[in-house]
């Protein structure tokens, strides 16, 4: 390497020849500038690298002509009464009529405010996780796919987290579990009737359905999953009131990187709150859901490393190479404004107050003038000055007096 740098010839070869600096005007404006861009350049790298680490996703529809003849709903939601109050039905179109027993679905006692809170919390914490879009925004805020136990809707291994708090004879009524239903229309009821009141007997009120659903889904979940019901708390105008969703149930096939990885339904729901003032109806929260004969394939991509390095080096050199563009033609602007600037204030002026270079400047003085008496040279101002300039061509005395 020192044998190379002695060599001038080959350390001053440069295969790209550049401008020499003395031939660059630094200014503070050119700094800023700079400066500025810098920063412009550094948000934009991050925001590429913020689309890199994101997933990509596509929708497609098709025909549902693959379906299973049975699905799960998976439910957990809290209700302002006591566990005694509540009841779990379902019916179906085919006449099949269900009633949940613990087996199936858990019941505990809890405080509803507590419960409202948690709701509140996750919600906040997925609307923060898609605001810095988080690759699986929701996957790790409590988002486990649910499964049937035989041990009960209690056991840990069907991936409802436990009660908090647990209180005997509590205020509210957490409900939960998974329900294997058939792939077909139905009505799911969530009832809360004070037994006292229908069977007459004195202390009997109308209830408070207020209630938090947690969680409603359809099936096992993925990723990123539309659940638009999750972590929805809503509070009762007045008591005895009838909540009523109605869902749509959409089939989907999520597949990542060209591979089928789950299939299970996706949902949108309606929520409509009952006339007060309408035909006396069951207190409670009805729960109705169809299913639609369009099936949604989700694909699940990522932007590879040379699509990424590519997007950078255009976006960081495409701005650079635009600010310098920017930066010169706003010199070139500034410039021809003062130039027009210029002509327009000589335009204006008067023949009086023009300068004029000869007529009244001031000559220098000249040591060959004879007279002594102006102080002034009787040649041109332009020699007098050279003579004045080089002292070596004066001469002491004029040798003619």
């Amino acid at each position: 390497m020192e044998t190379l740098e002695k060599l001038p010839k080959l350390r001053q070869f440069d295969a790209f020849p550049k401008t020499r600096s003395m031939h660059f005007k630094q200014s503070s404006r050119g700094g800023l500038v700079t400066v500025l861009v810098l920063l412009t350049m550094l948000i934009m790298a991050y925001t590429e690298l913020c689309d890199y680490w994101s997933p990509h996703y596509l929708y497609t529809f098709s025909n549902a002509d693959h379906m299973s003849s049975n699905m799960q709903i998976n439910l957990d939601m809290t209700v302002a009464v006591p566990c005694r109050d509540v009841t779990v039905d379902l019916r179906d179109v085919t006449g099949e009529s269900v009633h949940y027993m613990p087996a199936n679905i858990a019941k505990d006692s809890t405080e509803f405010l507590a419960q409202k809170e948690r709701a509140d919390t996750r919600r906040k914490k997925m609307r923060l996780a898609q605001f810095v879009r988080k690759p699986n925004t929701r996957h790790p805020i409590d988002r486990i796919s649910k499964r049937v136990s035989k041990y009960g809707a209690n056991d840990p291994a069907t991936g409802f987290a436990p009660t908090n708090p647990l209180v005997p004879d509590g205020e509210a009524c957490r409900v939960y579990g998974t329900l294997l239903v058939r792939r077909v229309t139905g009505n799911l009821h969530i009832t809360v009737v004070n037994k006292q009141m229908w069977s007459g007997m004195p202390g009997g009120t109308w209830s408070n359905t207020s209630h938090a659903i947690h969680e409603l889904s359809f099936g096992v979940l993925y990723p990123d999953m539309a659940e638009p019901l999750d972590s929805m708390v809503t509070v009762a105008p007045e008591v005895g009131a009838v909540f009523q969703y109605f869902i749509s149930v959409v089939p989907t096939r999520y597949l990542r990187n060209g591979k089928t990885e789950v299939q299970t339904q996706q949902y949108s729901a309606t929520k409509f709150l009952r006339d007060p003032y309408g035909p006396p109806a069951v207190p409670g929260i009805y729960f109705r859901y169809d299913l639609e004969g369009l099936e949604m394939t989700v694909h699940k991509s990522y932007r590879s490393l040379v699509s990424f390095l590519v997007r950078l080096c255009a976006v960081l050199g495409g701005m650079w190479v635009f600010s310098s563009y920017g930066l010169r033609t706003m010199h070139h602007l500034q410039g021809a404004v003062q130039l027009l600037s210029m002509r327009f204030r000589g335009a204006h002026e008067t023949p009086d107050t023009r300068a004029k270079p000869f007529d009244d400047a001031p000559r220098a003085p000249s040591t060959w003038d004879t007279s002594q008496s102006s102080g002034y040279a009787t040649g041109t101002p332009h020699y007098s000055a050279n003579l004045q300039a080089h002292p070596a061509h004066r001469t002491p005395s004029n040798p003619y007096n």
